[in-house]
């Protein structure tokens, strides 16, 4: 049985738009920042003893569009 996770990872398009609704909307306190060894933009959460990473990646797959008739938290 899974007992605690440690952290999981998002792969992002856009880092400032996601930091804006996780930071931001959510109210996650951002606990580290900056470049990983490959020179990509990574934000790191807190969520509990967890850790939710953000890692910015161009290719990173688009969300679909949300379902008629429900809300948008996003700006």
């Amino acid at each position: 049985m899974l007992g605690e996770v440690a952290y999981a990872t998002l792969l992002v398009r856009d880092t400032a738009a996601c930091r804006a609704v996780y930071g931001g909307q959510l109210g996650l306190a951002e606990i580290e920042s900056g470049r990983d060894g490959d020179d990509g933009e990574v934000c790191v959460f807190a969520i509990g003893p967890s850790a939710l990473v953000l890692r910015a990646n161009p290719a990173a797959p688009m969300a679909p569009s949300p379902p008629a008739g429900s809300a948008d938290i996003a700006p």
